[in-house]
């Protein structure tokens, strides 16, 4: 029976804890199965300290040990919303072809002639089957067409393989191990491709067996996986004429089609705001490559629910110099829609920005390259950049982005009459090189200049917006018109223009004498002027653009 014991004094305490620490048993040998080690002295005996012990605390670790770095998590955040573009573990740019996998088995690649295909005539398109023997078969580790480094199908111009024409039809089956969840078929052909899973659920718009309208241009179908399995996969594809062309690739949904090229990183070099900017290609004084499908996505989802955010915008400062073809692509999808992005083009080049612009796209009313608008208000919402390249050699530096923001726009309702000398900039939205300057005023003390202190830059698109708009719903008119004075000096093939909209998509330029052209081109006239322009009949008599 162990006899309760009074509580030490806090000295006789650590008194006996430091008595326990300095004491040094006695050696025991000890049963091993480890022999001992041979003509090792081992390390020379540690003596007991002598000095009175010293009483100290140590803190609780705050967390748990640093471990290996992970990969970054999703997370949600609430609008508003601002990215300053510094931290690279709030975007994703690692996205994986599920079809590259090298353990991923080859798929059974099936070819016929396009006269013994019947021009695609003997393939179902409702469960991917087919009614007559193929010329030939292979087997195909990827279904990236044409390539170099293909045995047969190295250009557009190439019989795809043995004893097959260059007009032709193809049919690729495999099964894929996928684990539960959503899922985006990427693809681009020339001229038709059909896509099956599981013998019989059909992906490919019926009208992408057809060249037009999609043409060779990337297309994307989401499918949800319910469970983790073996997936039956079957690909179609026909070739009636010309250049012939197939790439079909898988990812997880939203993470689609980031080639090996593509390098989007933080660089200090170009940035809106110091100290980073995204960008596409770099180091600095490269071009990016051709081919090239390169994904920016933010890691989450911005909370769009929240009481109050009616009106959202998203809104980002880019710079970009894009070669002919080359697109430069925003995207957004929302809760209500899982999977489903809209894609809506911001730059198609050839053209180039060196200096940066203010984007803005209303989320309230976001239409996409397709025509289809979406009201994102009430949603999460994703967003993502695509830089997209044709296979031509015509490249260039790419695309800077910087500033991104999803905010709630309050919006600021102007009524007729409304007049501003220029002194500030509270009503203004700066799109470009714009500048509040004393340099060379109408009237005292500044004026608005697109290039204070020297000459504008090559290729610019410099835009100057009012921050809001004007109400003429009410008021009673008769013959209203935007006045204001101006001076200006354009170099061969420059211009300016003043537009109107009433949905801030569709933009109309307005001239003095009502036909939709530019203000000037190619003309200097340093002395200021007032040019008086008239709103448009159709526009003062349409009640529904009257705002």
């Amino acid at each position: 029976t162990t006899t309760p014991q009074d509580p030490l004094e806090a000295n006789e305490f650590w008194n006996l804890v430091t008595a326990v620490a300095s004491y040094t048993p006695a050696d025991v040998d000890l049963i091993t199965n480890t022999p001992a080690p041979q003509n090792n002295p081992g390390l020379p005996p540690t003596s007991a300290p002598n000095a009175t012990a010293t009483y100290t605390f140590t803190p609780e670790p705050s967390g748990a040990t640093a471990g290996p770095t992970s990969t970054p998590q999703d997370q949600d955040r609430d609008a508003p919303w601002k990215d300053t573009a510094t931290d690279p573990n709030n975007w994703q740019t690692d996205f994986a072809d599920v079809f590259t996998d090298p353990n991923l088995a080859p798929w059974n690649a099936q070819w016929w002639n396009l006269s013994t295909c019947n021009n695609g005539n003997i393939f179902s398109a409702t469960d991917g089957s087919y009614s007559t023997a193929p010329t030939t078969t292979t087997q195909e580790q990827l279904i990236q067409f044409p390539r170099a480094t293909h045995a047969y199908w190295t250009t557009a111009g190439s019989a795809p393989a043995a004893g097959v024409s260059t007009d032709f039809c193809s049919r690729f089956s495999n099964s894929v191990m996928l684990a539960q969840g959503a899922y985006t078929f990427r693809y681009r052909r020339d001229d038709g491709v059909r896509i099956f899973v599981d013998g019989s659920t059909q992906l490919v718009n019926s009208q992408d067996w057809n060249y037009s309208p999609t043409a060779a241009n990337y297309v994307e179908v989401n499918w949800t996986n319910p469970s983790t399995r073996s997936v039956p996969i079957v690909i179609q594809h026909r070739d009636t004429g010309s250049g012939a062309m197939l790439e079909v690739s898988l990812f997880k949904s939203g993470q689609s089609g980031n080639t090996a090229d593509c390098n989007w990183s933080l660089v200090t070099w170009l940035p809106n705001s110091p100290p980073t900017a995204w960008h596409d290609s770099p180091p600095i004084n490269t071009t990016y490559t051709s081919g090239q499908n390169c994904i920016l996505r933010y890691r989450g989802r911005i909370n769009l629910t929240l009481q109050g955010i009616n009106n959202p915008f998203l809104e980002f400062s880019d710079a970009f110099d894009l070669g002919q073809y080359d697109r430069a692509v925003v995207s957004v999808a929302g809760s209500a829609n899982l999977g489903r992005w809209y894609d809506r083009t911001v730059h198609t080049g050839p053209t180039a920005s060196p200096t940066y612009n203010r984007q803005s796209f209303d989320l309230a009313n976001f239409t996409d390259d397709l025509g289809a608008t979406q009201d994102f208000r009430g949603q999460y919402i994703e967003i993502r950049f695509i830089l997209i390249t044709d296979s031509s050699a015509t490249n260039a530096d790419g695309w800077y982005l910087d500033d991104i923001t999803v905010d709630n726009r309050i919006e600021t309702v102007y009524t007729l009459g409304f007049s501003d000398a220029m002194d500030n900039d509270l009503n203004w939205a700066n799109r470009g090189g714009w500048t509040l300057s004393s340099e060379n005023p109408h009237s005292s003390p500044t004026g608005w200049t697109d290039s204070e202190a020297g000459p504008y830059a090559a290729s610019n698109n410099n835009i100057l917006e009012l921050d809001g708009r004007i109400d003429l719903s009410t008021a009673v008119l008769d013959e209203p018109q935007f006045a204001f004075w101006h001076s200006y000096d354009l170099a061969s093939g420059d211009a300016i223009y003043l537009e109107i909209s009433h949905d801030r998509t569709t933009w109309r330029m307005l001239t003095p004498n009502g036909t939709a052209t530019y203000l000037a081109q190619n003309q200097t006239q340093m002395a200021y002027s007032q040019i008086v322009v008239p709103i448009p009949a159709d526009v003062v008599n349409d009640a529904a653009r009257r705002s």
